[in-house]
């Protein structure tokens, strides 16, 4: 599998790699970009099985409320500025709780609705813990919560798309 995400926008294919979203989205929500990159690389051959879907024909709705998440998902969809991207937390998980509760992903795309939800070895026991915390968090706790998001992007990137996701419910519109 190539490492990359490839899409077409007005008849030009694009290719994206990790690098290219790490650019647009900064430092700072690696853990959520890393995701954000192997969830569109588990689901686009799935939404598009003959070649790389069109760009802003996908529709986007998660759980996850993390800035590397949407940054990801926006660099290669357009799906935030042209509002095809929802963030609803009442699409969570309820299976894994707490901890596993952002990590669902619905997209679509023509008549295709695909549905993925991240393994829980995916994602750090403690990494709810910390976020929830915020501007509350101590110097301390935010140090561990970054380190806790560069190991999960590591571990994520590390692992083959299909490794991470499990498709729940491939369905047609």
């Amino acid at each position: 599998m190539s490492d990359t995400i490839d899409v077409v926008d007005f008849g030009s294919q694009l290719q994206f790699t990790f690098g290219d979203l790490r650019l647009y989205s900064g430092p700072r929500s690696v853990g959520g970009l890393a995701h954000s990159f192997r969830v569109m690389q588990r689901v686009f051959p799935l939404l598009s099985p003959d070649g790389p879907p069109e760009r802003r024909e996908i529709r986007v709705r998660t759980a996850h409320p993390g800035p590397g998440v949407r940054d990801g998902i926006e660099f290669v969809t357009r799906a935030v500025v042209e509002d095809r991207f929802r963030h609803d937390p009442q699409f969570a998980r309820i299976d894994g709780g707490d901890r596993m509760a952002w990590w669902v992903f619905e997209f679509a795309y023509r008549d295709r609705i695909v549905t993925a939800h991240a393994r829980q070895e995916f994602v750090p026991e403690d990494l709810m813990r910390f976020a929830l915390l915020g501007r509350k968090a101590t110097a301390d706790e935010r140090g561990r919560f970054l380190a806790e998001i560069e190991k999960m992007s590591k571990l994520v990137l590390a692992a083959q798309p299909d490794e991470i996701y499990d498709i729940v419910e491939p369905t047609g519109l």
